[in-house]
């Protein structure tokens, strides 16, 4: 078998990759990340297709790991040949994948050209094994060169036993059946042998059916004696009735003489609750009255409890009433029950907070310009020559009025200049512009003349129209232009001549300025003393206003706080100045009106009291002139309930020498009956309950004998069912030990038939590794290896990596035939022999190439160095 050809539309890094493949070594030379593995990985899912990638799945899927890296279908196709001879054919592979569900992928399957139905895991078809066996066989990496098989090798060796397989399939079978039924005998019978356990359990069912049979002969004797101790009980308990009709006898008349107790006793009750009311019973009405006046008695007392108002809020409020009187006749009473408008309060302490930041701000004025670097320069200098200064001032100020009045009359004639200069310019420009347009226009429209003129398009008077009418429209452009032209050269001839009169006006005036100055510095006084002296002035002026300012301000301020602190002296605050004084007023005004509130529910608090009082003294006065006014106030209702349990008592007095009289007609006996004697109705008590006893012990013995009785159906099932155990055990024991010898003959042929071919080409091509496995290494049942070193056997792991490598490729061509077969092997090495020295290597390339005579070998490195 031979793989003919691929194409890899998209999977993974791959994508739009066609290969050809010959016979023997195919050798492909590709750097890291080119996708090696890639194409293994697609050679597989050809064969096998994909899992469907779970939902919850935390591992990354090799569906999601392939995922185009470019995008489009998803999938590829291989072409491969099978079969020898005439039966050789030529089979085709088509998938696609989805990125999710296995159920959603595409497979075709062609053989020789035609589309035959296949199931879409073909490589177990093809090869016989699943794709994790296929992998380890055929597929080998630098990661899977480690000596190992797994349960599907083990069991495809086992059935390579030709005509002779079904004595190994029959014998595990046998195995199986045998393990299956003997665990739950095991749990049975503890582990012991089956069939005497059977045999001793088998005559333990049969004692017991006997003596159940025995149990069923003597039930009627049973049945005799408890109708005996039934008729014991019954005369035991007629005895016992007799002397229970006397006693209730007896409770009926001791009923009777405690109802006649009961009766004398509310007799007595109510001649005592009469005897409350010397004066009368009073209504309900009244007394209703009386409960409700002794209620607000105790809830106005509760309420002055609340209200609390005692000696010492008295004398506050007295001391409080003193300061509003003098607050009252002072610049801020209002009239009021306070006596203080807080209008007025509050109007001066904005007063107050408005001087504050006025003084605070004139305060910072002052100061800034006292402290002014510059007025203080010019304070050192001029104080003291203010006289002076005042004439050198004066003689400044006229100078300068008749300097400007000179400048005034310059600057006019210069304006004038300039106007008409500026006219003049404006129609400079707006004839150059007009210039431009009527030479255009007319260049146009004689254009257009001859343009008709050329073509005859028209009569000929019309085209010499036009451009006659073109050339005198360019003809005033022209003269336009040289207007322009002339007024440029005016204006260049009268700008000099204006300039040269504005300096020359400007000298003259610097001169006259000059000259003045001169006059002043010859008195050794300079225009800068002049004006430094005017500004200090103006500075000093403004200061004295300002203190003038401040000062009144101030006094202004000083009254305003006067006043407060005198309204807050008189009632004692006036140490928390203005702004927590003032505070501190409403508090007091608080808690004046609070007091005063207090006093007012109070007293009427003790007048509503003293009120209800009197009602409740009344009510005893009137009905209950013994009695104590303040026992009435607290407890009201018990007069009430008084009066209302005589009512109670008269009804039930009634009542009760109604049913004596009935009840004592009823008993039918007038004397009381004679008492019953205890000892008698003791002997009868202790001889019911000895016969009670002897029945409930007979009622025992035959539930339990009929319960026994019942268990004989239930015997001689399960004696039928340990016989039937008993054989089936027998026949167990007969296939167990055909079973045995069965696994003895199939351990013989696996180890001599079926292992041992594969054994012996592991042999065979360990041979060409002589140096890195070696004679001692040794191929185990389990496909491991093992060795031999210094008298002991050592496994596999104390080998280097690259001696495990060169024995799992021996053991992997050695499986891989006898798994396989020969038609059906060929080899995909992922560059598996990194860890091999060079001489290793050497060999490797020596055995490929003899296997290649036989089998197609696909080899990937990303060495040049390993290439075959």
């Amino acid at each position: 078998m031979r793989i003919v050809e691929l194409y890899v539309a998209n999977f993974g890094i791959l994508s739009d990759l066609r290969i050809g493949f010959n016979e023997g070594v195919n050798s492909f030379l590709r750097d890291n990340g080119e996708g090696k593995s890639t194409l293994c990985e697609f050679i597989t899912a050809m064969f096998y297709g994909m899992e469907t990638t779970k939902a919850n799945e935390k591992a990354f899927s090799p569906r999601e790991h392939y995922l185009p890296f470019k995008g489009g279908s998803y999938g590829g196709s291989l072409v491969y040949e099978d079969g020898t001879g005439s039966a050789k054919k030529l089979c085709r592979i088509e998938r696609t994948f989805d990125r999710v569900k296995k159920q959603q992928d595409s497979f075709k399957y062609y053989v020789n050209g035609e589309e035959t139905p296949a199931e879409s895991d073909i490589g177990y078809s093809v090869f016989g094994v699943g794709i994790e066996t296929f992998k380890r066989l055929i597929y080998m990496t630098s990661f899977t060169l480690v000596p190992e098989g797994n349960s599907e090798i083990r069991g495809k060796i086992g059935n390579f036993a030709g005509g002779d397989a079904d004595v190994y399939k029959n014998a595990k079978a046998d195995i199986d059946k045998a393990k299956t039924e003997l665990i739950p005998l095991k749990k049975v019978t503890g582990g012991k042998s089956v069939v005497p356990n059977l045999k001793a359990e088998l005559e333990e069912e049969k004692l017991r059916r006997r003596v159940l049979e025995n149990e069923k002969n003597e039930l009627p004797e049973k049945y005799e004696r408890r109708a005996k101790a039934i008729l014991a009980v019954e005369q035991c308990k007629e005895s016992l009735t007799g002397l229970e009709r006397r006693r209730r006898m007896l409770e009926k008349w001791d009923e009777y003489e405690r109802s006649a107790e009961t009766l004398a006793g509310k007799q007595k009750k109510l001649k005592e609750l009469t005897e409350e009311f010397p004066l009368g019973i009073p209504s309900e009405t009244e007394i209703g009255n009386m409960a409700d006046a002794a209620e607000k008695v105790k809830f106005n007392r509760g309420l002055l409890d609340i209200i609390g108002f005692g000696e010492a809020d008295n004398k506050r409020l007295e001391e409080m009433s003193k300061m509003i009187v003098l607050a009252k006749v002072s610049s801020y009473g209002d009239g009021s029950s306070f006596g203080v408008d807080f209008t007025k309060v509050e109007a001066d302490l904005s007063a107050v907070s408005d001087a504050d930041a006025k003084l605070d701000a004139l305060k910072e004025s002052i100061s800034g310009k006292e402290n002014n670097s510059e007025y203080i320069r010019q304070k050192n200098v001029f104080e003291g020559r203010e006289e002076e200064a005042a004439s050198l001032s004066s003689d400044l100020k006229a100078h300068r009025k008749a300097l400007e009045e000179n400048e005034g009359d310059m600057l006019q004639e210069m304006i004038d200049i300039k106007m008409k200069q500026v006219k003049n310019e404006k129609a400079v420009r707006r004839n150059g512009r007009l210039g431009i347009v009527f030479l255009a226009a007319g260049a146009v429209i004689a254009a257009v003349g001859i343009v008709l003129l050329i073509l005859k398009a028209g009569p000929l008077a019309l085209s010499i129209g036009f451009i006659a009418g073109g050339a005198a429209l360019a003809c005033i452009g022209i003269g336009l232009l040289i207007a322009k032209a002339i007024g440029k050269r005016k204006k260049l001839e009268t700008e000099g001549p204006l300039e040269k009169k504005a300096l020359a006006a400007a000298d003259a005036l610097d001169a006259r300025i000059s000259a003045f100055g001169d006059y002043y510095v010859g008195g050794k006084r300079s225009l800068l003393f002049i004006d430094d002296l005017d500004s200090f002035s103006k500075t000093r002026s403004s200061i004295e206003a300002e203190k003038v300012e401040l000062e009144n301000i101030n006094a202004g301020r000083i009254d305003i706080e006067r006043k407060l602190l005198g309204l807050f002296g008189v009632f004692g605050i006036a140490d928390r100045g203005l702004r927590n004084g003032t505070a501190a007023l409403r508090e007091l005004k608080n808690e004046f009106e609070s007091l005063r509130d207090r006093k007012a529910k109070t007293e009427n608090t003790l007048a509503a009291i003293r009120s209800s009082r009197s009602a409740v003294s009344s009510f005893r006065t009137v009905y209950m002139p013994d009695a104590d006014v303040e026992e009435l106030l607290e407890r009201p209702e018990n007069v009430r309930y008084d009066i209302k349990r005589a009512q109670e008592l008269e009804k039930e007095i009634a009542a009760d020498r109604d049913r004596l009289a009935g009840f004592r007609a009823g008993l039918g006996y007038d004397e009381r009956p004679a008492p019953v004697d205890p000892s008698k109705e003791a002997e009868f008590a202790e001889s019911l309950k000895a016969a009670e006893s002897s029945l409930q012990e007979i009622e025992i013995e035959i539930r339990k004998a009929e319960n026994l009785i019942s268990g004989i159906g239930e015997c001689e099932a399960r004696i039928a069912e340990i016989q039937e155990k008993l054989d089936d055990a027998n026949t167990f024991y007969s296939e167990l030990d055909l079973a045995g010898r069965l696994i003895e003959q199939a351990e013989k042929d696996l180890n001599d038939r079926y292992i041992g071919p594969v054994s012996s080409k592991f042999e065979a091509y360990k041979k060409e590794f002589p140096d890195a496995i070696g004679e001692n290494v040794k191929l185990r049942r389990d496909f491991t290896v093992e060795y031999e070193s210094d008298g002991a056997v050592r496994k596999q792991d104390h080998l280097s990596t690259g001696q495990l490598a060169c024995a799992a490729l021996c053991e992997n061509i050695a499986l891989a035939e006898s798994v396989l077969g020969e038609d059906k092997c060929f080899f995909v090495l992922d560059d598996p022999f990194t860890n091999l020295s060079d001489k290793n290597m050497g060999i490797v390339r020596k055995l490929l190439k003899k296997l290649s005579a036989k089998r197609q070998i696909v080899y990937l490195t990303c060495s040049a160095e390993r290439m075959i």
